[in-house]
């Protein structure tokens, strides 16, 4: 089986203020580039099998991944499909109630942002490029996306995969089939 990993960027001053990053361009704190060469150095310590890493355009992601490539000597490919889910008149905001139940709702487009359909669709379509690719990737993006990361290797359930969730820079491990 093929493997692939995912990791969420370091962690952000809006991470800290519990704010909707989406794709406000946010740079990472002290404690996020901390985050992100214990994530480079598990990859290390550990021989993961990693050939590139596929990122985020967002400077959160880029700062992490360019870190974990650095320490790894591992090459970057920027892609413009998986950056962060785009939360309308919510990003800035502070997570509240209401948005935690719209984000659960795999239509809902946050009238001026992007469903999870819409999301899952662009996301779906770099996973199946990656899975023919000979190389076993890390995505370096954010938590909005690890939703549909999920969803695809679960048969592709986006309402059941709502909940997924994922730390700043934890490693999460797929299979392709």
């Amino acid at each position: 089986m093929k493997k692939f990993y995912y990791t969420r960027h370091g962690r952000t001053k809006w991470n800290i203020e519990r704010k909707v990053c989406g794709r406000t361009d946010i740079e990472l704190t002290e404690e996020g580039h901390k985050q992100a060469i214990e994530a480079a150095n598990l990859i290390k310590e550990n021989n993961y099998p990693i050939t590139k890493i596929i990122v985020s355009p967002l400077k959160r992601a880029v700062e992490t991944a360019k870190i974990i490539a650095d320490i790894n000597n591992l090459p970057i490919i920027t892609e413009e499909r998986i950056i962060e889910r785009n939360f309308g008149e919510y990003e800035g905001k502070a997570y509240s109630d209401e948005f935690k139940k719209l984000v659960q709702r795999a239509d809902y487009d946050f009238e001026s942002g992007e469903s999870a359909f819409q999301v899952a669709e662009r996301i779906y379509e770099v996973l199946d490029e990656i899975g023919k690719s000979d190389d076993t990737y890390l995505m370096v993006a954010h938590n909005g996306l690890v939703r549909m990361v999920d969803s695809y290797f679960n048969g592709r359930d986006i309402e059941r995969s709502a909940d997924a969730f994922i730390k700043n820079c934890e490693i999460k491990e797929y299979e392709f089939e």
